[in-house]
């Protein structure tokens, strides 16, 4: 082999190297960046995958994990509003071991806001608005936002027979197994 072949393949074998090297590394960036944790975690067996078990806290620890959370610094708007909010404060509250769920307040006008509300050692029940993390009162008849507030709901999720939701036949034919 001459000499410039061999040149030229040690230099495709640097420039390769450095390809692998520079996309590893983004990778490994990327990856650390949303999850804190670095590519080779993904090798060790998680003990969890669930939430921590529910525990209850004091409003004084509640208000500094309140605090912590940057969810209140989003941005309102379009596609991304008070139920928006409400939901990625309730998951960190979870992931925090905290039991929450989502209010709505309805108003006169028909709109309606979604605050949280969150169960308290010291303090009872609190509820919070995920958009400023302030602790509210909310009451029928008494007045949020500068509405009226009609109506109070909690918000439920369970699961249903998909019967109840559809009558699509593709969901009731048999399949086999193959």
């Amino acid at each position: 082999m001459d000499r410039n072949k061999k040149l030229y393949i040690k230099r495709l074998a640097i420039v390769i190297l450095m390809g692998v090297l520079f996309v590893g590394n983004g990778f490994s960036w990327g990856f650390w960046t949303a999850t804190g944790e670095s590519p080779m975690s993904m090798l060790r067996q998680p003990e969890s995958y669930a939430p921590p078990a529910m525990q209850s806290v004091g409003l004084a620890e509640l208000t500094d994990i309140l605090a912590e959370d940057d969810t209140s610094e989003q941005e309102y708007q379009e596609g991304y509003n008070c139920i928006d909010y409400a939901w990625e404060v309730m998951r960190a509250l979870q992931w925090e071991g905290i039991d929450s769920g989502i209010i709505a307040l309805t108003y006169e006008d028909g709109t309606s806001h979604a605050i949280l509300i969150v169960p308290t050692e010291d303090k009872g029940w609190q509820f919070i608005d995920p958009q400023s993390d302030a602790l509210v009162s909310p009451q029928i008849g008494s007045y949020y936002n500068g509405k009226r507030i009609t109506k109070i709901e909690v918000m439920v999720l369970e699961w249903v027979d998909i019967s109840e939701f559809t009558d699509d036949p593709r969901f009731y034919e048999e399949v086999g197994n193959e």
